[in-house]
C-alpha cells in the first residue's frame, strides 16, 4: 500500500544569541509543516538502500526508511539528502479526529548521536492511501 503524508512537527529550545556583547540563551520555537510520499514498490528501480519514500520540509528533503504502520502505532526514520544530517526518529500513535478519520498520528520525534538525544519535539500527520489505480496512466 502506498500513501501521501502531510502533517507539521513542533520544536522548542534554547539557542545560544550574543545581544550586547554578552551571550545569552534565548528561547525559540519552530512549527513546520511536511509532506511526501510512502510507498517502497513505487520507489522501484531507485530504491536501492532500502528507502520507504521522502518527505519534503522547509529543511530539505529527506528519505523514508524503517516505515512500520500497525493497528495503533506509526513509526519511521527521517534523514536529510545534505551530508552530515543525523537520522530523525518519529514514533507517533493513532488518534481519533472526527475531521479526519482513523489515518490521523500524533506522537514525537527525536535526533539522537551516540544514545544522546540532541533535539527532540512534537509531531502530528495524516497518512492518505493511494488507490493501485492511481497509478496508472490516465487515457
Amino acid at each position: 500500500m502506498s500513501y501521501f503524508i502531510n502533517g507539521q512537527f513542533w520544536q522548542e529550545d534554547e539557542v545560544p544569541q550574543e545581544r550586547a556583547g554578552k551571550l545569552v540563551s534565548v528561547s525559540r520555537s519552530i512549527e513546520a509543516h511536511f509532506h511526501g510520499f510512502i510507498g517502497k514498490e513505487k520507489m522501484e528501480p531507485v530504491n536501492d538502500e532500502g528507502i520507504d519514500g521522502y518527505i519534503t520540509d522547509m529543511f530539505g528533503q529527506s528519505s523514508v526508511t524503517d516505515f512500520v504502520l500497525d493497528a495503533t502505532t506509526l513509526t519511521f526514520t527521517k534523514k536529510y539528502t545534505r551530508e552530515g544530517s543525523a537520522p530523525v526518529l518519529y514514533n507517533l500513535i493513532r488518534g481519533v479526529s472526527n475531521d479526519i478519520g482513523n489515518q490521523f498520528f500524533v506522537g514525537a520525534w527525536g535526533i539522537g548521536i551516540a544514545d544522546h538525544i540532541i533535539a527532540s519535539g512534537k509531531a502530528r500527520c495524516v497518512l492518505t492511501p493511494i488507490p493501485e489505480h492511481f497509478f496508472t496512466k490516465p487515457e
